[in-house]
C-alpha cells in the first residue's frame, strides 16, 4: 500500500547467479513485478483479515503505539453512547469505531513493519501529520480501511441473517480471549491495559465483546461463502492452463560470459568484446550438444578467480532446481517458459545492456500438483470478494462527528473533476456515501 520502495526479497526477477563480476541490476520489469507482488500481498491481507481468531496474537508488537494514534475528542460518555458514524442502517459509537480503526492500524503495521520507513510512516508521530498520498494523510488511509472493514462486516452480517445462517461463536470467542491474555503476557502488561492500548481509550473486555463476537460470526459466514463458491476441478484446470507460467517450476543450467570493459569504453571496444563473448558461447553450445558436461565446461570457461566455484560437484553452481518464472532472470525467462520448449534444448541470450551473453539449457519443466490448492483459494477468494463487494454497494456512510476528513477530501477532488470535465464520476458519491477503501 502507498509509496513502498521495498525490495522483492528473492521473489522478483534477478540477474543470473552465474554472472561474473556483475552487480545486481534492477530493471523496469523488476519494478513492475515488485508492484504486482505488493498488490498480491494486499489481496492476501484483505482475505486474511477475516481470520480474526489469529489477530490478537499479533497485536503485541504495536499495542503500546496504538493508544497514541486515537485522539480523544469527546468525553467518555459521548464515546460510549453518541452516534459517531452510520453505515447503512447501523449506528456506531466512537467506541466501536475505535475498535475497527485500531484493528486496521495494528494489522497493517504488523504486516508491513519492516517496510514502514520506505513507506514514509513514522510511528512516533501523529498519523494525521504525515502524508500518505498527495491528498490523504496516513490517518485518512487508516480511516478508509476502518470504514471499509465496518461496511464489510455489517453487510456480511445482514446477509448472513437474511440467508438464515447460524453459528455459535462461543468456542471461537474463548480462543480469542486466550490469545488476548497470551499477548498481554508477552507484552508484559495487564489484560485491561492491553485492551485500551490495542483498541482505544475506553475499550474493556466487556464492552469489546459484542464487536469481537460480531467479527467472529462474520468470519464464520465468510468461510461458509467460500464453501458455497468453491471452484470446480474443471475451473481450476482451466485457470491453470491459462496461467501455467505462474505455477510451473523448472530445472535449468546457466552460465554467463561477462565482458571486461573499462569505464567509458568506446562503442568499437564494446562491439569487439560482445563479438568475442558470442564466439565463446557458440563454442560452448556446440560442445554441450556433443555431449560434454555443463558444469565442467563452466569451470573451463570461467575466469580464474571463479573456477573454484564450479569445481565442487556438491554445489553444481550452474544448476538451478525448482525455479519459478519470477525467480528466473528476465533475460531468458520467456525462452525457458515458452510453450512447447523441450527438455535438453540450449540457447544463448545476448544482454547488450550489461555486456553479457548467457548460455542456458532447460533440463525439465515440472507441474506442481500443490498449485491446485493455491489456485482454488485464489479463485474462491476472488468470487467471494466480488459477492461481498456487491453487498457493500448499498451501504451509505454518514460522518456524524466530522472526524473522517478523507470523505471531505474525496468529495472536493470529485467536484474538481466534475468541474473540469463537465461529467459526473459515479465512483465518487460525496462525503455521506463514500465507502471504498484503497
Amino acid at each position: 500500500m502507498g509509496k513502498s520502495n521495498q525490495n522483492r526479497q528473492g521473489k522478483g526477477r534477478q540477474s543470473s547467479e552465474g554472472k561474473e563480476g556483475a552487480e545486481k541490476i534492477v530493471t523496469k520489469y523488476d519494478r513492475k513485478m515488485e508492484a504486482r507482488r505488493i498488490q498480491a500481498e494486499k489481496e492476501r491481507l484483505a482475505a486474511r483479515r477475516w481470520k480474526i481468531g489469529t489477530l490478537a496474537a499479533g497485536l503485541c508488537l504495536v499495542c503500546i503505539l496504538a493508544g497514541v494514534t486515537i485522539r480523544s475528542v469527546v468525553k467518555k460518555q459521548a464515546a460510549l453512547k453518541d452516534v459517531y458514524i452510520t453505515v447503512g442502517s447501523h449506528e456506531l459509537t466512537q467506541l466501536e469505531y475505535d475498535y475497527y480503526y485500531n484493528s486496521a492500524v495494528n494489522s497493517y503495521i504488523n504486516t508491513y513493519y519492516s517496510y514502514l520507513s520506505y513507506m514514509g510512516l513514522d510511528l512516533s508521530k501523529d498519523f494525521a501529520e504525515q502524508n500518505y498520498s498527495d491528498t490523504l494523510t496516513w490517518k485518512d488511509n487508516f480511516d478508509q480501511m476502518a470504514v471499509d472493514s465496518i461496511t464489510e462486516i455489517k453487510a456480511v452480517m445482514d446477509d448472513a441473517k437474511a440467508q438464515g445462517f447460524e453459528y455459535d461463536v462461543t468456542e471461537d470467542y474463548q480462543s480469542y480471549l486466550e490469545n488476548i491474555k497470551n499477548s498481554a503476557s508477552e507484552a508484559k502488561i495487564s489484560v485491561a491495559k492491553y485492551y485500551t492500548s490495542s483498541f482505544g481509550t475506553y475499550a474493556t473486555e466487556s464492552n469489546m465483546e459484542p464487536f469481537i463476537k460480531e467479527m467472529l460470526f462474520a468470519s464464520a459466514y465468510y468461510e461458509h461463502l467460500k464453501e458455497l463458491y468453491a471452484p470446480s476441478e474443471e475451473e481450476i484446470t482451466t485457470y491453470y492452463e491459462e496461467n501455467k507460467n505462474s505455477y510451473d517450476k523448472v530445472d535449468y543450467h546457466e552460465f554467463s560470459f561477462q565482458a571486461e570493459l573499462e569505464e567509458g569504453a568506446s562503442e568499437e571496444a564494446i562491439t569487439t568484446a560482445m563479438r568475442d563473448l558470442n564466439t565463446q558461447a557458440d563454442e560452448m553450445i556446440q560442445r554441450l550438444k556433443a555431449g560434454e558436461d555443463f558444469e565442467i565446461l563452466c569451470e573451463e570457461y570461467a575466469k580464474e578467480d571463479q573456477k573454484a566455484e564450479y569445481s565442487d560437484p556438491e554445489t553444481e553452481k550452474s544448476f538451478h532446481a525448482d525455479a519459478t518464472y519470477f525467480s528466473v532472470s528476465s533475460q531468458y525467462a520467456e525462452w525457458i517458459y515458452e510453450e512447447g520448449r523441450a527438455a535438453g534444448e540450449i540457447t544463448k541470450v545476448e544482454d547488450t545492456e550489461n555486456h553479457a551473453v548467457y548460455v542456458v539449457q532447460l533440463d525439465e519443466r515440472k507441474y506442481d500438483e500443490t498449485c491446485r490448492t493455491t489456485i482454488s483459494e485464489r479463485l474462491v477468494n476472488q468470487t467471494v470478494s466480488e459477492y461481498v463487494g456487491g453487498l457493500k454497494e448499498n451501504y451509505l456512510v454518514t460522518d456524524k462527528k466530522g472526524e473522517l476528513t478523507y470523505l471531505v477530501k474525496q468529495q472536493t477532488t470529485s467536484e474538481e473533476g466534475e468541474s473540469s470535465s463537465g461529467e459526473t464520476d459515479s465512483s465518487e458519491e460525496g462525503s455521506e456515501t463514500q465507502t471504498a477503501a484503497e
